[in-house]
């Protein structure tokens, strides 16, 4: 199925030109900032203290360590190709860090108390099998997704001028999804090593860390298309069915495979369920890019016709081929600093543009604020040329 989002109908506002501002104030905290970086930073310690404690008591101490090394291996690189598909306009870099500790302590910790008391219930009146079978088909794909579904809806409801379309949606459920695959790979891996030794854990690395390391990224990325989708849509109904059967997707899609893991099938529903999804979803995301790219282009037009942003660096800021080309050879021929200078008014520009496309949309409220918001952006892409 194919989704066809709205047409970009909306005229471009008109902005007159600009006189050269002083240098805008800083509207963040660096306290806050940093209050809220330790808290975090606290939160993953004591949940890291509190795994070592369970995969220890279990497996031992050297289980929990290869464990833990063999989780994390995957995620810089897992996290490197998620920020690549939202180049436009990065989302800020303490909701992604925000999501997937939500995704590795929150859903992780709730899961395992849910899915465990579910599972035991179950076991107690029909049995050990029928336990097991309740824990993995019916219980985990309702309550992991329900769990990292609701970070998802948080995001979406709070931060609407951070939460804008598809890509977005995307980005945050890989985020969650990698958070709880890395804890949960923890527990799996080290009981591998303990049972089995380094090269049991090894053979599961691969299997888990590597062919199937999509999973959980991929199946709460259904709740996220369907957030996604309802934030683009003008149509009434498609924002509350989208957001539902993003939600159904996600956990039918998180049954099927661990049925068929319970079964011993997993490779069929990895080649005919997995995979395929798999490539929807990138198919998708690639198609939703290049309307991102259209969105840019039409609401950064007054900036080139003003004489805020010359040709060349109104191209860099709608092609994202374009904008490659000149990142390499400023990185080469200026160095870093202006490299990072370039990076950062792509970055302005992009959050322009989408707050005037949430404008034009009635996503958010075309008042003093609204308008304070597009100066300031513009004083910020003025000075960084």
């Amino acid at each position: 199925m194919t989704i066809s989002p709205d047409p970009i109908e909306t005229p471009a506002p008109v902005v007159p030109p600009m006189p050269r501002p002083a240098a805008p104030q800083r509207t963040t905290s660096k306290w806050r900032g940093l209050i809220a970086g330790i808290g975090a930073a606290l939160l993953v310690i004591c949940c890291l203290g509190l795994l070592a404690i369970w995969v220890g008591s279990e497996s031992g101490g050297s289980a929990f360590l290869v464990g833990l090394a063999l989780a994390i291996v995957p995620v810089p690189l897992y996290t490197l190709l998620a920020v690549w598909m939202d180049r436009f306009e990065p989302e800020p870099a303490w909701m992604l860090i925000g999501a997937f500790i939500w995704g590795g302590v929150v859903a992780t910790a709730v899961s395992a108390i849910l899915n465990t008391a579910g599972g035991l219930a179950v076991a107690l009146m029909l049995g050990d099998v029928a336990g097991e079978m309740f824990s993995a088909v019916m219980s985990a794909p309702f309550v992991e997704e329900t769990t990292k579904g609701l970070a998802l809806l948080i995001l979406f409801l709070w931060k609407k001028d951070e939460f804008d379309n598809i890509v977005d949606g995307v980005l945050y459920a890989a985020m969650l999804g990698l958070g709880f695959a890395m804890i949960e790979n923890v527990i799996y891996y080290g009981r591998a090593y303990y049972e089995e030794g380094f090269s049991g854990s090894m053979t599961l690395f691969v299997l888990r860390g590597l062919i199937t390391s999509s999973l959980h990224p991929l199946c709460t990325s259904m709740t996220g298309v369907g957030l996604g989708w309802a934030r683009q849509t003008t149509r009434g109904w498609v924002k509350v069915v989208a957001p539902l059967g993003g939600y159904f997707l996600a956990m039918t899609l998180h049954g099927l495979w661990n049925l068929s893991a319970t079964l011993g099938a997993w490779p069929i529903a990895y080649i005919f369920v997995l995979l395929p999804t798999l490539l929807g979803t990138l198919i998708l995301v690639w198609v939703h890019q290049s309307r991102e790219g259209k969105i840019v282009r039409q609401y950064l037009t007054p900036e080139m016709e003003n004489g805020l942003l010359n040709p060349g660096a109104f191209e860099e800021m709608y092609s994202l081929k374009v904008r490659g080309k000149a990142l390499w050879k400023i990185l080469f021929s200026e160095g870093l600093k202006a490299w990072q200078k370039r990076m950062k008014l792509h970055q302005m520009g992009g959050e322009l543009a989408f707050h005037r496309w949430r404008v034009a949309r009635g996503v958010v409220k075309n008042d003093e604020t609204a308008a304070a918001k597009a100066i300031d952006l513009q004083q910020n892409m003025l000075l960084l040329q």
